[in-house]
Parts: structure tokens; C-alpha cells; sequence
């Protein structure tokens, strides 16, 4: 029988190695995710962000689920997995990257108010962020439309409108604002594994 203070010392190695493997794990789903994100295996890539998550819930595998989700237009799920990322991300650039998606998955969903805030949140922890200023005073502009239309919504699907001089795309279309980040209608890609939120797509 093992006296009690050597019975920590027993289980701290096997404690120690099933913390390792599990690493080892969401890294490789991480890898595998990032493989098929970038063929365009969005469900696939869902997955495998999914099981990372599960063995390490960080920012990270958060982020990067929240993304699949977001080309699979499951815009609602997408925001669970962007407000988990914010919620655990080690420093404001991460937090900004999240909040910025977020406010991108509610836009989708046609909840400005929600969206709004969202990119608020992003600009306090990233205040020089262009693309997110963009897609903030293209919310409040739209939300500032139904307003003025008595609760009705404008028809935007499709329409190009002009903020700050770019092009947007409104209504479900990709728009390249801001060179390899996206503005509305598209996600900021983790794609890539090693820093969240650089676009290598």
C-alpha cells in the first residue's frame, strides 16, 4: 500500500502524460482542420476544429470552429464559438480578431443592435482596426435605415454600398476590404494553426 504522500507523486506522471497526449490531439485536429479549411472542407474542418475544442477549449480551436461554421452560413453557431474565443483570448489582438467576427455573424443574422456592440467591443480592444470601423458605421448606417423606415428592413441583399470609399458586399457575398482580412460577409481566417487570426487564405 502506498503511504498518502507518495501517492500524488505515483499519479503525477500518468497526469502528466494524458495532459501531453491531449495536446498532442487538438493540435493535430487543429492541423487537420487547417488542411481542410483551406480545400474548401468546411463541414470537414468543422469537425476536426470541434474535437480540438473539446480537448482544448482555447481561443484557438474556438476561433478557427467559429470560422468553418461561418462559411457554412450557420452564422448562430458561429457567434457561440466567436464568443468563447473572445471570452478565453490570451491578449486584446485575439479578443479584437474574435469581437470583429462576431459582430460579422450577427450582421448575418440581421441583428444589428447585437452587431453593433460587437464591433464596439472589438474597436476598445483594437481602436486603429479599419475593417472593423467599416463594418461598424455600415451597421449603424443600415440600423439607422430601418429605423427611419418605421421598423421595416431595407432590402440589402446583394447591394453594394459605399463606406468610407470601399466597396462592401451586404447580403451573404465575400467582400475583400482591407486586402487579406474581410470585411462583412466574410470571417478573418486563423487558418494556419500557429497565431490565431492571420489570414493565410
Amino acid at each position: 500500500m502506498l503511504h498518502p504522500s507518495h501517492y500524488h507523486l505515483f499519479f503525477w506522471p500518468v497526469f502528466l502524460a494524458a495532459a501531453l497526449l491531449q495536446g498532442q490531439s487538438a493540435h493535430r485536429d487543429l492541423r487537420s482542420g487547417d488542411k481542410a479549411y483551406r480545400n474548401g472542407a468546411f463541414e470537414k474542418a468543422e469537425n476536426n476544429y470541434r474535437q480540438a475544442a473539446e480537448s482544448q477549449p482555447d481561443a484557438q480551436s474556438h476561433y478557427n470552429l467559429g470560422n468553418a461554421l461561418y462559411q457554412q452560413k450557420k452564422y448562430d453557431a458561429a457567434a457561440t464559438a466567436y464568443e468563447k474565443a473572445a471570452r478565453s483570448a490570451p491578449d486584446a489582438d485575439t479578443r479584437a480578431r474574435a469581437l470583429h467576427n462576431l459582430g460579422n455573424a450577427h450582421y448575418q443574422q440581421k441583428q444589428l443592435d447585437k452587431a453593433i456592440e460587437a464591433y464596439k467591443a472589438a474597436l476598445r480592444n483594437s481602436p486603429g482596426d479599419a475593417d472593423t470601423a467599416r463594418n461598424l458605421a455600415l451597421a449603424q448606417r443600415e440600423s439607422g435605415e430601418r429605423s427611419a423606415v418605421g421598423g421595416e428592413q431595407s432590402a440589402v441583399g446583394g447591394e453594394q454600398s459605399a463606406v468610407g470609399g470601399e466597396q462592401s458586399a451586404v447580403g451573404g457575398e465575400r467582400s475583400a476590404v482591407g486586402g487579406e482580412r474581410s470585411a462583412v460577409g466574410g470571417e478573418r481566417s486563423a487558418v494556419g494553426g500557429e497565431q490565431i487570426g492571420r489570414a493565410h487564405v
